[in-house]
């Protein structure tokens, strides 16, 4: 397999090459404020990665004398890591005793959207973000449940890494997978849908496809996985993508609140078929189904009831369906 190495050949700031490699090093760059306030998300931090076998690299925790600062501690770091993690939380400054964001934070911030790189912004649940990213998707948590939401979200970006490193080819399941799919009647969701929805969803990079069954209208996510692949990681895709639709409903439904006040403003009949439209789109999305295959799980049913645990937080659970090598077979009649 061909492996892609993309380099930065010319430095963003100084007219001078750089030739560094994009995610050449097996490590995280982590931003953040050099403030004691924030001491146990950085020992969170440090341990989770570690256990993903991934190098924090903390950048208020380096003293790397007689060097270019920004270039050897700050830019080159950030395109070497695999991905990124920035802590969006206000601090004390001690200089006028007031709490504000930190500048060099969001510095660092926008130049790994600039490198384009894969970022975990993350926040404590009561700090409001500065109103030029309030757009942007950050994890915003409490002290109770940060262990648990960084060590998700940063199994969540390595898979994604190996999804994009990998060349799967869409054709490539095997017969007896795709005859199935056939038996139940579901076949691959149009193009438009794809190119008007996946851009949000992005259920690829969890490993699910959209399939429509065209007898009734309803729409699945099927998620076709490798039986080397942990349950635990499969399940960890299925309730993202479940928490991916949760909240793209949610964008659904305040899109028709806005149809709704702006139909003054624009033709009736336009603002109507575009209510009609979000509408069908919402109970669809409400209503999907999850699909997972996979040959080699211990128990179909145990697998179920641990993704209805997964999401129970949520407030917001889809029908799943879950096959293996016998409900396969079964369905084949071998």
């Amino acid at each position: 397999m061909a492996i892609s190495i993309k380099v930065n050949d010319r430095c963003l700031v100084r007219h001078q090459d750089c030739k560094r490699i994009f995610g050449g090093s097996r490590t995280c760059f982590v931003a953040c404020p050099n403030s004691d306030e924030i001491a146990l998300e950085l020992d969170i931090i440090r341990q989770k990665l570690r256990e993903a076998n991934i190098e924090p690299y903390i950048a208020v925790d380096q003293r790397d004398f007689q060097k270019d600062i920004f270039c050897e501690k700050i830019c080159t770091k950030v395109i070497e890591s695999l991905f990124c993690i920035v802590i969006l939380n206000d601090v004390t400054d001690s200089s006028d005793n007031t709490r504000k964001p930190n500048a060099n934070v969001y510095y660092e911030y926008g130049l790994m959207t600039a490198f384009r790189k894969r970022i975990i912004p993350v926040q404590l649940e009561r700090h409001s973000l500065a109103f030029n990213i309030q757009s942007l998707d950050t994890l915003k948590y409490t002290h109770k449940n940060f262990s648990t939401q960084i060590e998700e979200a940063i199994r969540m970006t390595l898979l994604d890494i190996e999804a994009d490193q990998s060349e799967k080819d869409d054709g490539t399941t095997e017969d007896n997978v795709e005859w199935t799919l056939d038996l139940m009647g579901l076949v691959r969701a149009e193009e438009r849908f794809r190119f008007r929805h996946e851009r949000v969803l992005m259920s690829k990079s969890l490993g699910f496809q959209p399939y429509i069954k065209p007898q009734t209208g309803n729409l699945f996510y099927v998620g076709i996985f490798n039986p080397i692949e942990s349950e635990q990681d499969v399940l960890l895709r299925t309730k993202m993508l479940t928490l991916r639709i949760k909240n793209y409903c949610q964008q659904i439904q305040n899109d028709l609140s806005d149809m709704q006040q702006t139909g003054s403003v624009r033709p009736r009949t336009y603002v109507d078929e575009r209510i009609a439209e979000s509408e069908k789109l919402l109970t669809d999305l409400s209503e999907v189904n999850i699909l997972v295959i996979k040959k080699n799980l211990v128990s179909p049913s145990k697998f179920t009831k641990a993704y209805a645990k997964a999401v129970k937080d949520m407030d917001f659970k889809l029908t799943l369906e879950v096959l293996d090598d016998k409900k396969i077979k079964k369905l084949l009649g071998v």
